[in-house]
């Protein structure tokens, strides 16, 4: 009977000695939380919500008014970017480091795949690998991975880590695209209480016109006739507490085989020309007619963008949205 209770206070002993590794393995894991698109979540002071999803082979901040950097993909390969975009805040006790405070994979039909992060900078201008992400600081977060062509259609699932908990949204790239939301003609675009706009105008032309031809007007004409205008025309209000630049205001692209930027212009008090100077001063309060425009080879646009169906994009900070080009 001695002998049996010296044996069972050794394996206590031993068991209670045990490494921290042995111990931690034993620890049941804490249970994946499902995410979805455009909703906001919270985990201990950091607020997230993924707002967007692209695939290309260069990947671009929300600001492409002015000078920008970009993330650019060997286009000699048949792979491209699948880009994730997040707005994160925090809120949290300590500043973040994108690539070691999260950790985020994609995993697909046969892979596990670790994605890189970039924040972008405070002007929206630049994507930084190894940015730190500052209490208090609203920022957005690019998730990167690289897929093939097929993967577009696959079932996909991003893991996103804060700490030892795991978010996951499952997903088809293919299908996310199909639900975004078009913005229509004269649909008045309120955002973030700085900036109110809404397009009358979206078109292809030879020439782009000001709103007033009567008598002597200024212009936009082709360089080349085998060229083609896309252009829109809005109605801007500057409803901030501060000036803006003509650089600050959302921008343009649309996606073919290349991306392609929109050039963006002010039109005089008279409206008979255009300011093109991008750090042209939009007054608080002021309300003006902007236009955008961009010069395409037409077999370019009919048998790439327009064939394929593709949608101007326009982004704002952390807002998205989507422009159809008229049949």
């Amino acid at each position: 009977m001695r002998k049996l209770f010296i044996i069972m206070f050794l394996v206590s002993f031993l068991m209670g000695c045990q490494s921290p590794e042995i111990q931690s393995s034993q620890t049941p894991q804490k249970e994946s939380i499902k995410i979805s698109f455009h909703q906001s979540y919270e985990h201990q002071g950091i607020t997230f919500e993924l707002i967007d999803m692209l695939v290309d082979k260069e990947i671009y901040p929300a600001n492409t008014n002015s000078k920008y950097d970009y993330v650019h993909f060997d286009e000699n390969t048949d792979y491209e970017m699948l880009d994730i975009v997040m707005c994160l805040t925090n809120k949290s006790y300590k500043s973040l480091q994108a690539n070691s405070d999260f950790r985020v994979k994609l995993k697909t039909k046969n892979d596990v795949i670790k994605m890189e992060c970039y924040i972008e900078s405070k002007e929206f201008t630049s994507l930084q690998k190894d940015a730190a992400i500052d209490k208090d600081e609203t920022v957005l977060l690019h998730m990167n991975a690289t897929i093939d062509s097929q993967q577009r259609e696959e079932n996909l699932r991003l893991s996103f880590y804060i700490e030892d908990q795991e978010y996951v949204v499952d997903f088809i790239y293919k299908d996310y695209q199909n639900q975004k939301q078009i913005i229509e003609l004269n649909q008045v675009l309120d955002m973030n209480n700085e900036l109110s706009m809404k397009f009358d105008d979206l078109g292809i032309l030879n020439k782009v016109l000001p709103d007033d031809t009567s008598g002597e007007y200024f212009y936009f004409e082709l360089e080349d006739k085998k060229n083609l205008f896309l252009y829109g025309s809005c109605d801007f209000e500057n409803k901030s507490h501060h000036d803006m630049k003509l650089a600050d205001l959302p921008a343009l692209r649309i996606r073919g085989q290349n991306i392609h930027l929109f050039h963006i212009v002010k039109q005089t008090k008279d409206k008979r020309d255009f300011v093109e100077d991008e750090n042209t001063v939009i007054q608080q309060g002021e309300k003006c007619r902007i236009f955008y425009y961009i010069e395409l080879p037409k077999d370019i646009f009919f048998n790439d963008i327009y064939k394929n169906k593709q949608k101007i994009e326009m982004s704002y900070k952390i807002d998205r949205y989507l422009l159809k080009i008229p049949e």
